[in-house]
Parts: structure tokens; C-alpha cells; sequence
């Protein structure tokens, strides 16, 4: 299974993850193991935590990226100059994050 790269790939990974777990939890017989049925449970459990978190950061990075639109878009009536150098920067910082935080692929 493909690790994911980056925070978009993250949500479509636990989305998976969670339904795998709950169809072993729906198909798992009703005598089971109680031990075993609180694992499963936990695991979804955790799934959801997981997936309400990846929410909360796409909309925050959601509401960033308007931010940011809203001041490029206000540069450019005050100072093109100014709002090309705005968006310089921002690309700038985002080579960085990009370069510190995508994962990339391991070496064979």
C-alpha cells in the first residue's frame, strides 16, 4: 500500500482504513472474542479521531488560502510591485514547507 505524500491524500487514506475496519466489525460472528470486537471497535474508533483532524486542518489551511487570496487581491489595487513580491515570498515559504514536510520516496 502506497504511503500518502501530503494532507490531501491523508483524508481518501483513513476514509479507507475506516471502512476496512467496519466490515470486520460487521462480519465478524456475534460470539466472538470481546477482546477482540474492542479492538475493532478502537481501531474505528481512532479512524474517526483521525479523519475529524484531517478535517480541521483542510479547512484551516481552507481559510489561509482565502486569506491570502484576499490580500493579493487588495495588493494589487494599493502596489502591483508589492503584490509580486507578496506572492514571491509566499512561494518561497511554501518551497520550504514542501521541502521540510512531503515525504519523500525512500531510496532502494
Amino acid at each position: 500500500m502506497k504511503t500518502p505524500s501530503n494532507v490531501w491524500e491523508v483524508r481518501d487514506r483513513l476514509n479507507e482504513n475506516y471502512n476496512r475496519a467496519q466490515q470486520i466489525l460487521d462480519t465478524m460472528p456475534e460470539d466472538s472474542d470481546t477482546r477482540s470486537r474492542c479492538g475493532v471497535v478502537a481501531e474505528v474508533r481512532q479512524h474517526i479521531a483521525l479523519a475529524n483532524r484531517a478535517s480541521e486542518i483542510t479547512l484551516a489551511l481552507e481559510a489561509a488560502r482565502v486569506f491570502e487570496d484576499a490580500v493579493i487581491e487588495t495588493l494589487a489595487n494599493v502596489n502591483p510591485n508589492l503584490r509580486k513580491e507578496f506572492i514571491r515570498r509566499l512561494n518561497e515559504r511554501e518551497q520550504i514547507w514542501r521541502s521540510r514536510y512531503t515525504r519523500r520516496p525512500r531510496s532502494q
